[in-house]
């Protein structure tokens, strides 16, 4: 149940990663019937990343306000939205428009998604059950390029090509209620039974009451009574009354897992006040955060988010037939064919990160993986100076290779180990925000930056890649084997990568370190 719950959930990743992959083809085929121009595709492209921007916040907003559930539902509807929007455009600005949608569709995803599957699996199988997203992303991305090729002889083939996500997207929308409600928002809300009943149903395959009996464990009760403790110690933090939960979750639950009657993390706060009040308070608590104990926390994720984008890594997979077409693919389907294989070797890399992220370490694969990535942009630099088709889609092979297996995944994960829970809404979204702001950035320019410098380009953003690594050698300690509030203890002392641990080989030879996490957004 948890896994199916976890890939209804994930469909928002598909789309992610459909949307990524889709445009890389129908670019090809929507510029000579919209009679695109250079500057016009990066906008096409582009906008996307612009849209995800403002979507990271209205996701954080939305999942506070309404829920992780009703979040997911509003999100589908930017996936229908922008895909139909693009079908009927007929002109740069209205495709660009429609992609700006699909953007948002994006932002929310990233921040909504991973924050509610996380929530619902238990610590011992949250790194696993999260990683469905970043699979499903994957999966979304080869897909759209088979997709976009088998399209490739209808009349009109880029309209079909933008308007399919609106077919997972219903899927999502329908999904959407049958998924339950988080534990942990239902706790914030003060529906303890209701939460009780849903843990009952991930843990023990149905839900608290048969046959009019309550046949819940003490197993879990213990895990919502230390739900519970988490959100009533994270209200004390910011200083909030803990407030009255409902009758019957007070007398229900109260006695059966000793969570106080009198108290129990209710509504209060920005909880209730609507949309902009949520809104508003995110933007505080994002200001509050450049100062606060947890500053070093932030920069360091802010920095890993600039570089995980200003390497390229998205542009790399949107312009790849564009790429191949300039070194000497002629046929426009054979270059669509070709950049397949580039998004396959994504879903290659994130699965090895999947095995490596507990074992050899966060800092240890975001460093191998920066100068792997680097050496495969200087290798792409030369074969594309030199119009070598099959050199070139070799490098962008292995830099994509190298960028999952380490930054793809790795960032989510140190981004969610960094911050504590009263910040990390805060300062996820804003890490997010970052994120697709320089990925916006990238995806402007890239294709003219290759006209005007060449393999230069190339060259410059290998550049980026080694002083990513030389950041993260300087300033991030390892994370993995660590709990949580240790790693937030070494943010906090702001000591960088000083006093290291283990070497990469010894936690490999170790295997997985205990309570390993590989995304936890909330």
């Amino acid at each position: 149940m948890l896994f199916m719950i976890a890939s209804l959930a994930a469909l928002g990743g598909f789309l992610f990663g459909y949307d990524l992959g889709l445009i890389a083809g129908a670019l090809l085929y929507m510029e000579p019937d919209l009679r695109l121009t250079e500057a016009s595709e990066e906008l096409i492209v582009g906008m996307a990343k612009l849209g995800a921007v403002f979507g990271t916040f209205v996701g954080g907003a939305l999942m506070q306000e309404h829920g992780r559930r009703k979040a997911i539902a509003w999100n589908s509807g930017f996936f229908l939205l922008g895909p139909f929007i693009m079908a009927v455009g007929d002109d740069a600005a209205t495709v660009s428009l429609g992609r700006f949608v699909v953007g948002m569709g994006v932002g929310a995803s990233a921040v909504v998604v991973p924050a509610y599957v996380a929530e619902m699996a238990p610590k011992d199988r949250r790194g696993s059950v999260v990683t469905v997203y970043e699979l499903m992303v994957c999966l979304g991305m080869i897909t759209s390029g088979l997709v976009d090729w088998g399209l490739r002889g209808v009349e009109h083939s880029w309209r079909w090509m933008v308007a399919m996500p609106m077919f997972p997207a219903v899927l999502m929308l329908a999904g959407s209620a049958a998924l339950p409600e988080s534990p942990r928002w239902l706790v914030i809300r003060g529906r303890l039974r209701d939460a009780l009943d849903v843990i009952h149903s991930l843990r023990e395959g149905s839900g608290v009451d048969r046959d009019g009996e309550d046949v819940s464990t003490a197993a879990v009760e213990a895990e919502l009574m230390e739900l519970w403790s988490a959100v009533e110690k994270e209200r004390a933090q910011v200083g909030e009354p803990a407030g009255e939960p409902d009758a019957s979750a007070a007398a229900d639950v109260g006695a059966a897992a000793d969570v106080p009657a009198q108290k129990s993390a209710t509504s209060s706060g920005i909880h209730g006040r609507g949309m902009l009040a949520v809104g508003i308070q995110m933007l505080r608590d994002i200001r509050g955060l450049t100062s606060g104990p947890e500053r070093n926390a932030f920069a360091i994720a802010l920095w890993l988010a600039f570089f995980n984008q200003a390497t390229c890594s998205t542009s790399v997979i949107n312009f790849a037939p564009e790429v191949l077409e300039r070194v000497g693919v002629d046929s426009k389907d054979d270059a669509v064919l070709l950049a397949s294989a580039v998004s396959l070797c994504k879903l290659l890399g994130v699965s090895a990160s999947m095995f490596l992220v507990d074992r050899a370490g966060r800092r240890t694969l975001l460093l191998v993986g920066s100068h792997a990535a680097a050496a495969a942009m200087a290798g792409l630099a030369i074969a594309y100076d030199a119009g070598d088709a099959f050199g070139s889609l070799l490098c962008m092979c292995v830099f994509m290779l190298a960028f999952s297996a380490s930054w793809a995944g790795v960032f989510w994960v140190v981004l969610s180990e960094l911050f504590s829970m009263r910040v990390k809404s805060a300062a996820v979204s804003a890490a997010a925000a970052t994120l697709f702001a320089t990925g916006a950035f990238t995806d402007f320019v890239f294709l003219s930056a290759a006209r005007a410098m060449g393999g230069w380009a190339f060259g410059a953003v290998a550049c980026v890649c080694v002083c990513a690594g030389v950041y993260v050698q300087r300033n991030l300690p390892e994370t993995a084997g660590k709990s949580l509030a240790e790693v937030q203890a070494v943010m906090a002392a702001g000591t960088g990568a000083r006093g290291e641990g283990p070497g990469w080989l010894t936690r490999l030879r170790r295997g997985p370190a205990a309570g390993g996490r590989y995304v936890e957004m909330s």
